[in-house]
């Protein structure tokens, strides 16, 4: 059984996820998407397929990817993963 930890929700989405990568464990993601604020539970494998996907791009797409929302960061993974052109 996974444990969660609470994260401090001034820190930044990425952060987090990197965090959750390195302690393996599971965190919630304080989200704002575009109406209201909440937390979202995020497990290592979502972690770690973000942290991926990062790796893999240029500096400049990498930091645009982290100044964008965790929703649509996540969104943009999902469908990177879902095109099949990913080579993890």
């Amino acid at each position: 059984m996974q444990s969660i930890v609470q994260r401090d929700a001034r820190q930044h989405w990425f952060n987090i996820i990197q965090d959750i990568v390195k302690h393996k464990q599971a965190s919630k993601v304080l989200v704002f998407d575009g109406t209201r604020t909440r937390r979202v539970f995020v497990d290592l494998f979502s972690a770690s397929l973000m942290l991926q996907i990062h790796d893999k791009l240029s500096p400049e797409n990498q930091e645009k990817f982290r100044r964008m929302s965790f929703a649509k960061a996540y969104a943009i993974a999902l469908k990177v993963i879902n095109s099949g052109s990913a080579s993890f």
